[in-house]
């Protein structure tokens, strides 16, 4: 956390989790694993509708 107030988050991000936000291979994967989410979130709550 104290990084981030220090740090750009290029930065933070390449220190803490070896990733380099310019490449697209991180936005993709990110928003890959967003949409998993989302959908394990549309079952549950469909499960929990029905």
């Amino acid at each position: 956390m104290r990084d981030t107030g220090s740090y750009l988050a290029e930065d933070v991000v390449v220190k803490h989790m070896n990733k380099d936000l310019t490449e697209a291979t991180f936005w993709q994967e990110s928003m890959e694993r967003l949409s998993d989410k989302v959908d394990e979130f549309e079952n549950l709550f469909n499960q929990l509708s029905s």
